[in-house]
């Protein structure tokens, strides 16, 4: 998404947990200072920009050594508009902090003037309605057997963790997923190899009847409290910076 401020365009990145980011590079345009001068008030102001807060890194595959690229949140660009001093500095400062992304999602059909885009739009609506209605009929007997017969009251579906965060069960696994937290295999949500054996969660085998009737065989990922607190801290990391090294470049940008 670019963005005017003054004189330059900015490509402002939408973020799931921190709004939207920038690179170190957009961010010193915007301040009117060189790359290096970011550079230096993160090393020298460790303290007051903190990773996952205020910055996340990213690692740059096409990168000699694979280094990680810098991008500053929206409470990263604020708190260093307060280190750098000159009034543009104050002014950028001003534009970060009143940048407000209302929406990350396509515009609906209805909102959409161009007969085209909107038939074009509708058409993709009613897929996703269509795919979300399979899914659920899929899911369902599953969840209901699971969340009466099977979990302890230390076990926790994905689709209840998920309503705690106030979303989805499957925007939940695709945030998952996107993060290298899990992956699907042969219809079976699993973990990846960094988080196994870390006591977030477990498979659960179970039996339910199938629409047609017979009886069928199910796998289901199941999250302990452990698990829980696990994906809070990493959908708002704040909560709690001791992640896996391994997630850490995985930030969905």
């Amino acid at each position: 998404m670019q963005i005017q401020f003054d004189n330059i365009t900015l490509n402002v990145r939408p973020h799931q947990v921190h709004e939207w980011a920038l690179t170190t590079a957009e961010v010193a345009d915007g301040f009117g200072v060189d790359g290096s001068t970011i550079r230096q008030h993160k090393s020298r102001n460790s303290e007051e920009l903190i990773e996952g807060k205020h910055f996340v890194s990213v690692t740059n595959s096409h990168a000699v050594g694979n280094q990680a690229d810098t991008y500053w949140t929206k409470k990263g660009v604020v708190r260093l508009g307060f280190l750098i001093k000159s009034e543009r500095a104050k002014r950028f400062r001003d534009w970060a902090e009143d940048l407000v992304i209302k929406s990350l999602e396509p515009s609906p059909s209805y909102q959409i003037e161009d007969p085209i885009q909107r038939a074009q739009r509708w058409i993709a609506e009613q897929r996703e309605k269509q795919a979300l209605a399979f899914e659920n009929a899929e899911l369902k007997p599953k969840a209901d057997y699971a969340e009466a017969v099977l979990l302890s009251a230390t076990e926790l579906t994905t689709t209840k963790v998920a309503q705690d965060l106030g979303m989805t069960a499957q925007k939940l696994n695709k945030l998952l997923r996107d993060k290298r937290v899990q992956y699907k295999q042969s219809g079976i949500w699993n973990l990846h190899r960094a988080y196994n054996g870390k006591g977030y969660a477990k498979l659960r085998t179970f039996h339910h009847p199938g629409r047609d009737g017979t009886n069928r065989t199910e796998h289901l990922l199941v999250w302990t409290e452990t698990g829980r607190q696990f994906i809070h801290s990493l959908l708002n990391p704040t909560l709690s910076p001791a992640l896996p090294a391994v997630n850490q470049p995985s930030y969905a940008l």
